[in-house]
């Protein structure tokens, strides 16, 4: 694809066209597992003939230098998306200036419709048919790419019956049942069934 588009690698095997470098800066906060990933896709990218430039913010300059001004060539950035969210901020064009979510800045306006559908009063058959359109318009231009999803293990006792969600978004949520948590059954004599 990177050949039929012009672009061929140089003496230094990064890709090039018309005198010019493919070159990017990922820019991120001082996190640790936020660096991890961003030195990953900087060696990952320049092994494949990509130069990229990994710069690292504290939280306060992150957010005051990179993301209110929307001051970036590429952001690795986390999300922690909790159940049922309300995903209008994070796509309308509306909010694509800050104060906004919407840090990639995109804009579609068959995308504004169905999240504007999502707000509504829907059945569930028809918010679930907007959700399914806005996500494939969102797919269809690629905006932003997730990553990844962190996996939340934890392991309990044989003895311990416990009821915990397979889905998790923060680790505290394994505790949100734990009223129903017992180690031991009682069970009910066949006479009285």
């Amino acid at each position: 694809m990177m050949e039929d588009d012009g672009w061929e690698k140089d003496q230094s095997e990064f890709w090039s066209r018309k005198g010019s470098e493919l070159a990017f800066t990922i820019a991120t906060a001082d996190n640790p597992l936020l660096i991890q990933v961003g030195q990953y896709l900087t060696e990952l990218l320049e092994d494949n003939g990509v130069r990229v430039t990994l710069e690292v913010y504290s939280p306060d300059d992150f957010l005051q230098q990179v993301i209110r001004p929307r001051n970036f060539e590429v952001l690795l950035f986390g999300q922690q998306i909790n159940h049922g969210l309300d995903l209008y901020g994070f796509w309308h064009s509306s909010q694509r200036n800050d104060p906004g979510l919407n840090i990639s800045q995109y804009t579609n306006l068959d995308a504004n419709i169905y999240l504007e559908r999502l707000r509504e009063g829907n059945t569930p058959e028809e918010y679930q048919e907007s959700l399914t359109q806005l996500l494939e318009a969102i797919e269809e231009e690629i905006p932003a790419i997730p990553l990844f999803a962190r996996k939340i293990p934890y392991t309990l006792p044989e003895d311990l019956y416990a009821n915990v969600p397979n889905l998790l978004v923060s680790p505290s949520e394994r505790f949100n049942a734990l009223y129903q948590w017992h180690k031991e059954r009682d069970s009910l004599w066949s006479i009285f069934r």
